[in-house]
């Protein structure tokens, strides 16, 4: 998909007069909010809100197809409605009048990712059950709930295999990242606070990080080059290997999990790891 052209959208939507239906935001804001993220996807950032699970989806449709994600959320904010192939939203009224100036929770969100990840969840009737910003999991996006938006906005194959309870093994994350090899966008379930350099228990799974490189384990760069058979043949000792990639999380494209704990092993991720949701078209 062309950034050039999304760029002109931005342009043509600049320049017309039209008054936007989410009452407290400037136009400006969303004009300059956009231009950044067709440059930059990775952008996009919920910063307080729990809104990980929209924010993951929108980064993948901003980078694969910047002309959609531009032309959705302009609809949005002319419209309070848009669509992304099969899948509608609209934002309730709540929405589209939240003040982000006068907010406490959300203040630091951009005008820009507030239509575009607020309107998602809000359409689903869940975002507002909570009312602060720290009511995490009425926030939380379901696995369910991402893979329906894909299949809705046209991706095709789609793999999910997750656990909301129980952590998932290093097959499953091993799957994953050969998914993420193969082409696929992979979308992994984990605690936040292993990002946060917390790998001590573990962690409830609360955050959505889109894989942005391979997975190394004690650095070797062609895992996904190594039958898994390979690795278990180690026994435990593969556990307390080191393990290092980098995900899309926080407004930041190349985020290493390993960023807060260079000694990050394998068993600490695994403890914060609840699987993955690959997709592509």
């Amino acid at each position: 998909m062309s950034t050039e052209f999304a760029q002109s959208l931005i342009a043509t939507f600049s320049a017309n007069n039209e008054v936007g239906v989410f009452s407290k935001i400037k136009k400006s804001d969303v004009v300059k909010g956009l231009r950044d993220r067709v440059k930059k996807p990775w952008l996009i950032y919920q910063d307080l809100a729990y809104l990980c699970g929209p924010a993951a989806f929108l980064f993948i449709i901003a980078k694969n197809n910047p002309e959609e994600y531009v032309k959705y959320i302009i609809d949005l904010y002319q419209n309070g409605s848009a669509s992304l192939d099969e899948l509608k939203v609209v934002a309730g009224r709540g929405c589209r009048e939240y003040d982000l100036n006068l907010s406490q929770g959300y203040k630091a969100i951009s005008a820009v990712d507030w239509i575009g990840l607020a309107s998602l969840r809000d359409s689903e009737n869940s975002f507002f059950n909570y009312d602060h910003h720290s009511d995490q999991f009425s926030g939380i996006t379901l696995p369910g709930q991402l893979t329906s938006w894909f299949r809705k906005a046209g991706y095709n194959s789609i793999e999910e295999r997750t656990n909301l309870v129980f952590d998932k093994g290093l097959s499953n994350l091993l799957e994953a990242n050969r998914k993420y090899v193969a082409g696929h966008e992979v979308c992994l379930f984990v605690g936040a606070k292993i990002l946060l350099g917390e790998a001590k228990g573990r962690a409830p799974a609360d955050h959505w990080v889109v894989m942005t490189s391979p997975i190394q384990i004690n650095n070797a760069p062609d895992l996904q080059c190594t039958p898994l058979e390979g690795l278990e043949e180690q026994g435990d000792s593969v556990y307390d290997m080191k393990i290092s990639f980098k995900v899309y999380t926080w407004g930041e494209g190349s985020r290493p999990v390993n960023l807060m704990n260079r000694n990050l092993t394998v068993s600490q991720f695994l403890d914060y790891y609840y699987g993955y949701v690959a997709v592509q078209k």
